[in-house]
């Protein structure tokens, strides 16, 4: 099973002396700012991006202390980086065990294809001994409407039959540990389905494990979904349909007028907005669309010698960074080439950028 410690504990060495120990914590909560989207992209822990979005800064914080007061970690002015001993912790994780879990792909969908299906277990479950009286363990008006038109379009004998049958399907592909896990969570008629700390107790987990191994089954479950429509019918209608762009809706909208060939002074102006906000859109854009252009922003020699510098360093430090490259460029120039890093060490330094239209 995964285990939060070893998560954590992971995503903190792919950090190690390049950011502050909050930043895994904004990565697990699903914080949507440039910064920690950029974050994800740039250390390859896109696996972890909105996992616990109720994490407590104050649990956070505990786990923290306890790396420190173990030795696997030590703060220092500016950030923190592991210990010996923790090297040799993160030596000994198997990298494979995250392999389910994919939190940027489905952190739109995850939390309520999970809620929707427990209030469909649940609705059917009374349903099938004739009783409708019964307190919804969701109050969500967007997942009760989606339960109530899966009502509407067949009868309830052949939803709990489809029900049943896709269900033990995704189950079946489950170990049993994390199967019983699962199931326990889910309301049915006379039966209540536990609580993320009841399940901790009884698998005698903590309960931020729970959390994790819960949404690395709703991600299997998705995952199987998606790529086998015809066999899960039923369960697909609880996807509600996602946005399929990532970006903030602000981000977004600049976008927009980028692709309509807007140069940033421009859209400076037309939205309002500071320089620094609009550079801040541009990154986030870069480090979400496979296809956007930074060259309109860095020259190709700039882009190969930053590549270079950070190849050599083996830091993501803006400061340090710079540093070495003598400021010899803007700090949003900088910010843009760490965000097709990955792209260009996978392309050796090529890129092909895309024409646009100018529009002054």
């Amino acid at each position: 099973m995964i285990e939060f410690k070893t998560t954590l504990l992971f995503m903190l060495s792919r950090l190690s002396e390049q950011r502050t120990t909050s930043a895994a914590y904004h990565i697990l909560r699903g914080k949507k700012s440039s910064q920690t989207i950029q974050d994800i992209h740039l250390f390859q822990l896109k696996f972890g991006f909105s996992t616990y979005p109720k994490l407590k800064k104050e649990t956070y914080d505990i786990w923290i202390n306890f790396f420190v007061d173990q030795g696997i970690i030590e703060k220092t002015n500016e950030s923190f980086r592991l210990t010996t001993k923790g090297l040799n912790v993160v030596e000994q994780i198997e990298i494979n065990i995250f392999s389910k879990l994919n939190g940027f792909k489905f952190h739109r969908i995850d939390e309520k294809w999970l809620a929707s299906l427990q209030l469909l277990t649940q609705t059917l479950s009374n349903l099938s001994y004739s009783n409708n009286r019964f307190i919804p363990v969701q109050d969500d008006p967007v997942v009760q409407y989606q339960v109530k038109k899966l009502l509407k379009m067949q009868s309830k004998e052949k939803l709990t039959i489809q029900l049943k049958q896709e269900l033990t399907q995704l189950l079946l592909k489950l170990n049993e540990a994390d199967a019983r896990l699962f199931v326990v969570q889910l309301t049915g008629h006379n039966r209540v389905g536990l609580s993320k700390r009841q399940v901790a107790e009884m698998f005698h987990l903590h309960e931020e494990d729970v959390q994790l191994i819960t949404m690395s089954i709703v991600h299997q479950f998705l995952n199987d979904i998606q790529n086998n429509p015809q066999q899960y019918q039923l369960l697909k209608q609880l996807i509600l349909e996602e946005n399929h762009t990532s970006l903030t809706s602000t981000a977004k909208k600049t976008y927009e007028l980028l692709e309509k060939g807007f140069d940033l002074d421009k859209i400076e102006r037309i939205r309002h907005l500071k320089t620094s906000t609009i550079q801040d859109h541009v990154v986030e854009i870069a480090t979400q669309i496979e296809k956007f252009d930074i060259t309109a922003f860095v020259d190709e020699s700039t882009i190969k010698q930053v590549v270079q510098v950070i190849d050599q360093t083996q830091t993501r430090r803006l400061k340090t960074l710079m540093q070495h490259l003598n400021h010899s460029i803007s700090y949003f120039q900088l910010r843009l080439v760490l965000a097709k890093y990955q792209d260009y060490k996978a392309s050796d330094y090529s890129y092909e950028p895309i024409t646009r239209p100018s529009r002054s």
